[in-house]
């Protein structure tokens, strides 16, 4: 019997590969934290509720906010459109930022995608925060159709929570 023998017993290792504990990671490099949470306002359109119609052949979505490299907030639209007589068609896509009292403001300039005889059209949007506290964040797509006669918009079914 080794000298080892009672550690052994006990269900210990004596292995030099057993594990170390792990490093604190300083906060500077730890990842940002966000939370998704259902859309509150209803000044516009939930994507995904927006059915198509004869008078409303084109619909809008818009993606739910995403992080991106910690500090920007990415999303796209798309619009599809269907039947006869909407081309051309064209969206808009952009980041909005919650005020309170129901109101959102906008924090990137529309990206947009020009008007397209496509039947389906896709735009991404991004936003750096430069912002600090609480804030909630949307993205909205802006729908254009038969030349810009109609107009349909959609908001992301969940608004970002995230402290910036």
């Amino acid at each position: 019997m080794t000298a080892l023998a009672p550690l052994i017993a006990l269900g210990l290792s004596t292995s030099a590969t057993a594990a170390e504990p792990e490093e604190p990671t300083p906060a500077s490099t730890k990842q940002a934290k966000y939370e998704l949470v259902p859309a509150f306002t209803d000044d516009i359109p939930i994507s995904g509720t927006i059915k198509p119609t004869a008078a409303n052949p084109c619909i809008p979505y818009a993606s739910n906010p995403e992080l991106q490299l910690s500090s920007i907030v990415h999303g796209y639209g798309r619009q599809v459109c269907s039947g006869s007589g909407w081309p051309p068609q064209r969206i808009t896509v952009r980041v909005q930022r919650y005020l309170g009292l129901d109101l959102w403001q906008n924090v990137n300039t529309p990206s947009d995608s020009g008007y397209t005889g496509q039947s389906t059209i896709e735009e991404t949007t991004d936003y750096l925060c430069r912002s600090t506290g609480d804030e909630r964040y949307r993205i909205v797509t802006d729908g254009y159709w038969a030349s810009g006669y109609y107009h349909a918009a959609a908001q992301s079914p969940l608004a970002m929570r995230w402290t910036c």
